[in-house]
């Protein structure tokens, strides 16, 4: 080799390191500099790998999370494949819960059957603890020569100060069995998984509950019918029964549900509640406007609905809304039994199912059952905000106060011709101005109860207005208990309707979304809005084609197959007819 074919050697050796130094300090700056930034990119359409931007402003404000919360996760070890797709998506979840938290959550995965029998045993009675812990599934596995039975904990504990505090249950299906396709189970529950693990953040760390009364003393929902709804506000809400005695009842309430009363509100009680709302209180209103008898319906065919008089059509009125004394029809309704017919169970048009109208809170909530809903109408100026949240939908009409009430109307298919679509529940948002302004009964009022009275609200105040009070109401039924001798009740799902779970022997056709919408009606107007855009985020899943899959199975099994060894046939080839030609002499 010559001087300068060795200089020429040289210099692309010292070229090349040049060049590769240049690039690892390139490398180095780059990565300092964007130490200090976090960024992260989600290009799925439904933000799949994203959490809510309410979300991230929970995790990131330090002082909601004050001390360390650890989740010890039971879905792990000897479980179906399915189940370990939704154990990594909990693992992924979890890490991109800790990017907003910081060091504020960590996480543990524990096989609940390690070790002997006697520890595995010992250890599912302590995450069972009576039912109030994590509830297991049953998993039989049939295969060719081998039946065999898991037992899964799809569930974890919540350790904040050094304590159990609660517990997660991820789905909750008893048995499964590898026959079943386990897709949807997994698929939904993954849609889930920020709700399930932002909730036990939010119910873990919150002390100071608001209070939320549930109103009596004018034939109200009982306790009992109001059940289900209030073990789903009580995990984030304190909840008590409240009667309006006096002045003071509702002094220690930051919000008031009204459960379908029956009887007239005095003038007494319209002045403590309209103080309960110039002083700030939120007032959830689900108002019957008809009184519809079902006894009679059932026994006789026929019952005529009639209006209630609870003397709050003025207040209400003053307040922005108008309660219709009508009934809404409509072809998209729940079912009911219907006596002697042969189909026995059928759509019943005075039970409408009703559509979110529009508004992020009602985004992604699936319809809404109702029963002998009325129309509602916003009313007054422009100081109130009036914002419409459920409406009848179209294919739907309103039948005007007597209304007769029978079953000839389950006949009724084509008498929908009414274009407009009725109002049946409408969110007030504004400073309030009293009903009681000026109201010559004020100073009687006022001098007997010796009440500091407000003319208007001093801060802008929400209101909920919806023309139903079977919205909320649950069925329920009790088991006398030997352990403790007293009952213990069971509230069935706001989401089904009765009539359809007995057509279907326990498994309902129709989901509705009562208890989203309630949770999110009842958290955006005591002005925590946390959950809401979790409970509205939905995954779109992109399943395959079953009968493409089937049909063109072969196809696909070739060229994933066959198809890469021939290309690589093909390159070896031509390495082959490049080496002869390079090296030929």
């Amino acid at each position: 080799m010559g001087l300068i074919d060795r200089i020429k050697k040289n210099n692309t050796w010292e070229k090349d390191l040049t060049v590769l130094l240049g690039l690892i300090f390139i490398v180095l700056i780059l990565n300092y500099i964007l130490a200090s930034y976090f960024i992260r990119w989600d290009l799925t359409e439904d933000k799949r790998y994203s959490l809510s931007p309410k979300t991230v402003e929970f995790l990131q404000d330090e002082e909601n999370i004050p001390d360390k919360i650890i989740f010890r996760i039971y879905l792990h070890g000897e479980i179906p494949s399915e189940l370990k797709k939704l154990e990594t998506a909990i693992k992924e979840k979890l890490d991109e819960i800790r990017v907003y938290a910081a060091d504020k959550i960590e996480y543990e995965f524990v096989d609940p059957n390690a070790g002997s029998k006697k520890e595995a045993d010992e250890l599912h009675k302590q995450l069972y603890d009576k039912s109030l812990g994590i509830k297991p599934t049953d998993f039989y596995v049939y295969s060719s020569g081998e039946n065999r039975h898991l037992l899964i904990w799809p569930g974890a504990e919540i350790i904040y100060n050094g304590q159990i505090s609660g517990h997660i249950q991820f789905f909750q299906q008893k048995r499964l069995n590898t026959k079943m396709d386990l897709n949807p189970l997994v698929n939904t529950t993954i849609n889930n998984l920020e709700y399930i693990f932002v909730s036990a953040i939010r119910r873990t760390v919150t002390e100071n509950k608001k209070r939320i009364g549930f109103l009596q003393g004018h034939g109200e929902l009982s306790e009992h019918q109001t059940g289900r709804l209030r073990e789903l506000l009580t995990p984030y809400y304190k909840i008590r029964n409240i009667e309006l005695e006096g002045e003071t009842s509702l002094l220690n309430l930051e919000g008031l549900i009204i459960a379908q009363p029956k009887r007239s509100f005095s003038t007494k009680d319209k002045f403590l509640i309209d103080q309960f709302v110039m002083n700030g209180g939120k007032v959830m209103w689900f108002l019957d406007q008809i009184k519809v008898n079902e006894d009679s319906l059932f026994l006789k065919g026929e019952t005529f609905g009639i209006p209630y008089n609870l003397n709050l059509d003025d207040q209400l009125f003053k307040y922005g809304v108008r309660v219709n004394k009508d009934l809404i029809v409509s072809q998209k309704a729940a079912p009911i039994y219907v006596p002697n017919h042969p189909q026995g169970i059928l759509p019943w048009l005075f039970f409408p199912v009703l559509e979110g109208a529009g508004t992020n809170i009602t985004k992604n909530v699936d319809p809404v059952r109702t029963e002998y809903v009325s129309s509602i109408d916003a009313v007054g100026g422009d100081d109130i905000s009036k914002s419409i949240v459920l409406t009848a939908g179209p294919k739907t009409k309103i039948l005007k106060a007597p209304v007769r009430v029978n079953f000839n109307y389950v006949m009724l298919k084509n008498d929908f011709a009414d274009p407009y679509e009725y109002n049946t529940a409408v969110l007030l948002e504004g400073n309030f101005t009293s009903f009681f302004k000026n109201h010559p009964v004020v100073q009687i009022l006022k001098d007997s109860m010796n009440y500091k009275f407000k003319e208007a609200a001093q801060n802008p105040g929400k209101m909920l207005v919806v023309s139903d009070g079977d919205i909320l109401k649950n069925d329920y039924d009790s088991m006398m208990m030997k352990t403790t001798g007293r009952a213990e009740y069971r509230y069935f799902s706001l989401n089904f309707n009765k009539y359809d779970v007995q057509a279907n022997e326990g498994r309902p056709k129709l989901v509705f979304g009562n208890e989203e919408f309630l949770q999110n009606m009842i958290d955006y107007v005591m002005e925590d809005e946390t959950l809401i855009d979790i409970r509205s985020k939905s995954i779109t899943l992109r399943l395959l084609d079953k009968d493409k899959v089937a049909e063109q199975k072969s196809l696909w099994k070739f060229i994933n197959i066959v198809v890469p060894l021939i290309v690589i046939l093909l390159l070896a080839v031509v390495m082959i007819l490049v080496r002869k030609r390079k090296y030929a002499s």
